[in-house]
């Protein structure tokens, strides 16, 4: 049995200038990002025979369940792609298991999940690879099932730490590694909207009309160098106002509006952003170190400095 588990990620900074839209009109990107702990795992069970006790099927268990004898039947896409892009056929049983309702939710799972998936199969296959690596192969893995999926979130997922990820078109994503010192001057919640939503819907409506997005970036990346973090929040709240400028389907759900104004009118709340492409998900919000806020069923986020991806191998 092998356990693999990759962490979601979260974005401060730069959303939507990984997408290919952008790069294709701006030339660049750059998104500040980091994972959370907020977990995606895989369990894989698989004899020494290559066998299981479901009649030598693939068995996979997530929202659905699927008993396939070939990998051609598989519907679950993650599964499917990965083990034709590693050309490894033998048969397993396998369940995805979530900290959260991942479906819609913003915070990359998808990606996470793919990450997951693939280090159980490179520990089958006694594959030694580097994080980057791993990152750059199932980042076309799932863009395989997922063409609008921006860079950010498999490399969020799958690079431990604060972190700068910048874009070009064509290329794959340079990495800076950032001062965890930032998160010391506030902590950051996560409260869930109660919507799910397809984020290839929301992407494929952004209409870039200006680089707004990836100044504001430069302007966080420069208050992180030089350890001027009194306008980070002031930041966050100008990087919102310019995506939502970019799409009416950001906060089109008369609800995400109603939770969008109560964080904005909360004078405990230091700033608030919806993550991920937006129309659901989760809201990540702001406070002073120790306030605890009195809404009901939100996550308290810690960034992982590190990211320890093997759970269980037997």
């Amino acid at each position: 049995m092998i356990i693999t588990q990759f962490p979601s990620r979260i974005s401060l900074s730069g959303g939507s200038t990984d997408q290919e839209d952008f790069l294709n009109k701006y030339g660049q990107g750059m998104v500040i990002n980091f994972p959370c702990n907020i977990f995606n795992k895989i369990i894989i069970d698989i004899d020494k025979l290559g066998k299981n006790n479901y009649d030598n099927k693939y068995v996979i268990s997530y929202s659905k369940r699927e008993e396939k004898t070939s990998i051609k039947q598989i519907k679950n896409d993650i599964v499917k792609i990965s083990l034709e892009y590693q050309n490894y056929s033998k048969k397993f049983t396998t369940i995805f298991l979530s900290d959260i309702n991942s479906v819609g939710s913003g915070l990359a799972c998808s990606s996470a999940y793919t990450l997951s998936f693939n280090r159980a199969i490179e520990i089958l296959k006694s594959k030694i690879i580097s994080d980057y690596e791993r990152c750059c192969y199932c980042y076309e893995i799932e863009k395989k099932f997922n063409p609008k999926l921006g860079m950010q979130d498999t490399f969020g997922c799958g690079i431990s730490g604060l972190k700068c990820i910048y874009f070009k078109k064509d290329e794959m994503p340079k990495i800076e590694y950032l001062n965890m010192s930032l998160f010391d001057n506030f902590d950051m919640y996560l409260m869930y909207t109660g919507i799910t939503r397809k984020s290839t819907e929301v992407l494929k409506s952004l209409n870039f009309i200006n680089d707004n997005l990836l100044k504001t970036c430069e302007k966080f990346l420069a208050c992180i160098h030089n350890n001027n973090y009194s306008k980070i929040m002031d930041l966050i709240k100008e990087g919102w106002k310019e995506k939502k400028q970019t799409s009416k389907m950001i906060v089109e759900n008369s609800n995400l509006i109603e939770i969008d104004t109560l964080l904005c009118e909360d004078k405990n709340i230091l700033s608030h952003k919806l993550c991920g492409a937006g129309n659901g998900g989760y809201f990540l919000f702001f406070v002073e170190k120790g306030i605890i806020p009195s809404y009901k069923n939100c996550i308290l986020v810690n960034p992982l400095e590190n990211i320890n991806y093997d759970l269980f191998i037997c």
